[in-house]
């Protein structure tokens, strides 16, 4: 914990401030607003990203290394130490990116947005190596990145390396270590739509397989499925085999989104009588959509990232 002395003006409107942590959202302190101006000394987690909100709405955000920050509320600007200015300017950019992409109806736009942002994350991750700057733009772009873009970070070398704000990374890695190209699969056992029982072996053996772990509770995740069957169109006739494995579904509501959509390659979920848990499990699934591609030999030679990635992989396929 350290010492933070925060200071700042709000609108005269304004009621009261409150410090959260970024990665939680946890409460960490409230001071009323009075003639537009608050000040007020509070021990924190040290070296983390916290945010000011103003009334629960507008918020800045500011790095908590003790030295003491002047927040203006009304322009969302932070004064004091540079890490608090830099890592506030730069995360409010973000956000306004985020905001434009979630209001945007035009798909091609809203896709355009998210790579603007994506892109904006992951030169803030090269270039930030030793602040704080890094490690949360990590945090928000790292399933974007591959294996091998990853593992420097979780090295001793990296200052952040074991910082709170990548916990959940270092657990996304340790999933991409269990699908790593070179790894052999693991069988599963499922059902389909019909009930009947299957093995993934069934479907290994005769060509590439992709392999696509799907969810049914809404996001990108669900909306897979188009750009998905094109490339089952496309590729299928070529003798690229596609498998789907539903998760967070009840049975009935599956067989009526399969149906509804068309969906002609199999259909698979984890047989009722296991653990849907172990399959996730198997494969280091711990967000969707996910997709990989075994070969005939049953052995992993690919995890991409998103369809554009499988599709550049099944173009290069012999």
């Amino acid at each position: 914990m350290v010492d933070c002395q925060i200071s700042g003006t709000a609108p005269l409107k304004g009621q009261k401030v409150e410090v959260r942590r970024s990665i939680t959202s946890e409460l960490l302190g409230t001071c009323p607003i009075t003639n537009g101006k608050f000040s007020f000394n509070r021990k924190l987690p040290k070296n983390e990203v916290c945010r000011i909100y103003l009334d629960n709405r507008e918020f800045v955000y500011f790095y908590t290394d003790g030295t003491p920050i002047s927040a203006d509320m009304e322009h969302l600007t932070v004064k004091g130490g540079k890490a608090s200015q830099k890592v506030n300017d730069f995360l409010q950019e973000v956000e306004r990116e985020r905001l434009a992409e979630l209001h945007e109806a035009d798909s091609l736009k809203k896709a355009a947005i998210n790579r603007q942002r994506g892109e904006r994350l992951l030169k803030a991750v090269r270039e930030n190596r030793d602040n704080i700057l890094s490690a949360f733009a990590l945090s928000q772009v790292y399933t974007e990145m591959s294996y091998e873009e990853l593992k420097p970070y979780l090295s001793d070398d990296y200052a952040f390396s074991h910082h709170i704000l990548l916990a959940p990374m270092r657990e996304y890695v340790e999933g991409l270590e269990k699908r790593r190209p070179g790894t052999p699969y693991t069988n599963l056992e499922l059902v389909d739509t019909k009930g009947r029982p299957h093995q993934l072996s069934e479907y290994i053996g005769k060509g590439y397989v992709v392999l696509h772990f799907w969810h049914g509770l809404g996001g990108y995740g669900y909306e897979i499925h188009p750009s998905m069957k094109t490339l089952y169109d496309t590729y299928h006739p070529r003798g690229v085999e596609f498998v789907t494995l539903a998760f967070s579904f009840g049975v009935q509501g599956w067989r009526e989104e399969v149906k509804q959509r068309g969906l002609t390659w199999p259909q698979l979920m984890p047989n009722p009588d296991t653990n849907p848990r172990d399959a996730l499990a198997a494969y280091g699934i711990r967000s969707y959509p996910e997709l990989i591609v075994i070969d005939a030999k049953g052995t992993i030679v690919a995890c991409p990232r998103n369809l554009e990635e499988l599709e550049t992989i099944l173009k290069d396929l012999r």
